[in-house]
């Protein structure tokens, strides 16, 4: 699953980056809860990944006067946020707020063409909570899922 949402969105920003877009910006949040979150009842296995509107949720908990402790979607167990879990929501809110403000993420993400030739570069958000960039994230299991499906 994370090789097609990953693959998808990488084809949708080089298209666009080999069209009329002036400045193309490809992602992936990597950052999960640190100390790991618990569905309902407080039980069970704990999720660390990134789990779908992670991201969002994360930042507008961390942004509300009391959400810095019910960092969690609200059927979850309440969630403190450690030191590096804060530092991802603000690495996140920050590129997003610049994207709104100035129409670009801040100078840690690089656009997609910023990569050596052949590649394209693609942030990995939430590493050891601030952006990383790489050249070509994914890019041979992106291969390998057109190859099976008879794409490419």
């Amino acid at each position: 699953a994370d090789a097609c949402a990953t693959c998808g969105t990488v084809a949708l920003a080089l298209a666009a980056a080999s069209g009329r877009a002036p400045r193309v910006y490809v992602g992936t949040v990597l950052g999960g809860p640190e100390r790991g979150l618990f569905n309902q009842g407080c039980t069970g296995a704990a999720t660390y990944l990134p789990y779908h509107n992670f991201d969002f949720t994360a930042v507008l908990a961390s942004s509300a006067p009391w959400g810095k402790w019910l960092w969690a979607p609200s059927h979850w167990c309440p969630y403190a946020p450690t030191a590096l879990d804060a530092a991802l929501t603000e690495e996140l809110w920050g590129h997003w707020l610049a994207f709104l403000t100035s129409g670009r993420p801040l100078d840690s993400w690089r656009e997609v063409r910023e990569a050596p030739s052949g590649s394209y570069a693609h942030a990995l958000l939430g590493a050891r909570g601030g952006t990383e960039m790489v050249a070509g994230w994914k890019t041979e299991a992106c291969r390998e899922l057109d190859r099976s499906l008879g794409i490419g």
